[in-house]
């Protein structure tokens, strides 16, 4: 169910992106983003609306654990971790990274640079999408396979659906990397609301990035000690997380 779901929205999404391209190819690059994440933006909620069954198990009218601070501090420093140390990947395979800036080339690579400093985007962006986006793949696409199948397998395969979605082969690394750790620790919290919190810090984290980003060259050893940093505190963030889940020892969450 979870795949022909997810078909269904790409093929909907595939054809509206292709009309908006033709309407308003004229635009420039901001102004055709910001029309196309409207779009995006009605069709997620659309198909949210049409199978919010699947949300039933996602905790999202249940209040946390606790109401303290930590949980929600570790979903935090767990995105930006996220957003470190996933470099990894274009650091041992340069060329992956290196593919996709000559297939979209130099000019529009810097216009999605330059795009990071609109606030529409902002706010879509930074806290919009990530909720849309969990909602439709750590919700519906998640608990439809949960229903049928093990944990493991809607976190993997919700996770592979999210990368697939992203249309080229570095955001799909990324997405897919970020979508495993978002089950993890939804299936430890079985709490929706701490994967958008994870989402929304790696995404603000990486706008920040590209905000402040004067050039396309990141010196080796910046990158390294960028990713180090990123694994620790991710590695960090998640033990310390699962330690907490542990200790609250709530078995209806658990």
């Amino acid at each position: 169910m979870a795949f022909l779901i997810w078909i269904f929205f790409q093929m909907i999404t595939s054809i509206i992106n292709g009309l908006c391209f033709s309407i308003f190819s004229s635009l420039d690059y901001i102004a055709r983003s910001i029309m196309l994440y409207t779009t995006q933006g009605i069709s997620y909620i659309v198909f949210i609306i049409f199978f919010k069954k699947y949300l039933s198990g996602s905790n999202l009218k249940k209040r946390f654990i606790s109401s303290e601070w930590r949980p929600y501090l570790l979903c935090l420093l767990t995105g930006i971790g996220i957003c470190m140390s996933h470099k990894l990947i274009f650091m041992l395979i340069p060329q992956i990274g290196a593919g996709l800036f000559n297939q979209i080339g130099s000019e529009t690579f810097h216009a999605i640079q330059d795009s990071s400093r609109n606030p529409v985007i902002i706010i879509y962006t930074c806290l919009i999408l990530p909720v849309l986006e969990e909602l439709f793949f750590r919700g519906i696409l998640y608990n439809s396979i949960k229903r049928y199948h093990r944990t493991i397998y809607a976190v993997i395969f919700s996770a592979i659906l999210f990368g697939i979605s992203h249309m080229n082969l570095v955001q799909f690394i990324s997405a897919v990397y970020m979508g495993l750790i978002i089950g993890y620790v939804i299936s430890i919290t079985n709490d929706l609301r701490l994967g958008m919190l994870i989402h929304i810090a790696n995404n603000t984290y990486s706008l920040i990035l590209n905000y402040f980003m004067k050039s396309d060259f990141i010196p080796y050893h910046v990158m390294v000690s960028s990713i180090s940093i990123g694994f620790l505190i991710l590695i960090f963030s998640l033990i310390f997380l699962k330690k907490y889940i542990k200790d609250q020892a709530d078995p209806e969450l658990i």
